[in-house]
């Protein structure tokens, strides 16, 4: 394994755990877009429900 390489997978797994601990600012980015997704889906179910 390469010197990138490790700095790579090091940063990968701070990344990671930077994320469990504080996943709020990941969240609030996409919230629009799953607000988004989740009327889309609200929508398909009632049309093709009979």
């Amino acid at each position: 394994m390469s010197l990138r390489e490790l700095f790579m997978i090091l940063l990968l797994v701070v990344l990671l755990v930077l994320l469990g601990f504080y996943p709020q600012p990941i969240l609030d980015t996409s919230h629009s877009a799953i607000g988004n997704i989740q009327q889309w889906f609200v929508n398909s179910v009632t049309t093709t429900r009979p």
